[in-house]
């Protein structure tokens, strides 16, 4: 019998060589859950420079604006919040350990 499978007439007999906590499914998802509640080194490291990081490029964006004349100053400190985007920080990280975490469970299933 495949999981999955629809019984249409008739009556079975299943075995089950495992339940619970000792399936092969469970084997997996606890250490992505593990790997999604944990934060690594080099998050904690991003996060300590994204709140330095951020305040700064503001900062900046705030002296442009005020450095330049009033038909630029916008467009001026607009990119200046765009060039230094602080999401690369913030967002690249968490996204690549999620990928990670899921590759490494594709391979735990497979392999």
């Amino acid at each position: 019998m495949h999981a999955g499978c629809l019984n249409g007439n008739g009556s079975f007999i299943l075995r089950a060589t495992a339940v619970g906590a000792d399936t092969v499914l469970a084997g997996i998802v606890r250490p992505v859950d593990h790997a999604q509640g944990s934060k690594l080194p080099v998050q904690k490291l991003v996060d300590r420079i994204s709140a330095r990081f951020v305040p700064a490029i503001g900062s900046l964006a705030a002296l442009t604006f005020a450095a330049r004349l009033p038909a630029t100053a916008l467009a001026h400190s607009v990119s200046v919040l765009l060039i230094a985007c602080p999401c690369a920080l913030g967002l690249a990280t968490p996204t690549a350990i999620m990928v990670g975490t899921g590759e490494a469970a594709e391979i735990t299933l497979v392999g």
